[in-house]
């Protein structure tokens, strides 16, 4: 009983670790995306109201970029497209789906007012930066 009590109490420590970095990379995110959206014209009531943004989003795209990263990666593998070609339609997936998903946290804020601009542009950012990892899939 006693040994379950401690494998127990290790799992919710470990889960709680996980958490805890998993919020410090959100946060990270939300600090330099805002300050980057803030010069196109980001606008929001708290940094809370950012870090929600960013950790809606990425809830909300979290299905997009899997069908990013996927959709590209099929079509090399089956040689219908090149490795630029793959990067290519990797990075206006990214972008797109990005967009959409940041589209769909700021409709659902309204402690966030966010320009087109200002979201297409971190939603390309984030696609070219996040290419350095698909790349490496091919």
């Amino acid at each position: 009983m006693l040994e379950m009590l401690k494998k127990l109490l290790a799992s919710a420590v470990a889960w709680g670790v996980l958490i805890l970095i998993i919020a410090g990379v959100i946060t990270l995110l939300s600090a330099a995306g805002g300050a980057v959206m803030k010069i196109f014209g980001f606008h929001a009531d708290s940094f809370s109201s950012i870090f929600l943004f960013f950790l809606l989003a990425g809830i909300i795209g979290f299905l997009g970029e899997a069908l990013a990263k996927a959709f590209p990666a099929v079509l090399h593998e089956k040689e219908l497209v090149t490795d630029v070609g793959a990067k290519i339609i990797f990075v206006t997936l990214d972008t797109i789906f990005s967009m959409l998903s940041f589209l769909a946290a700021d409709t659902l804020l309204d402690s966030v007012m966010a320009s087109d601009l200002a979201l297409a542009v971190l939603s390309l950012i984030l696609a070219i930066l996040s290419l350095k990892d698909f790349s490496g899939k091919l």
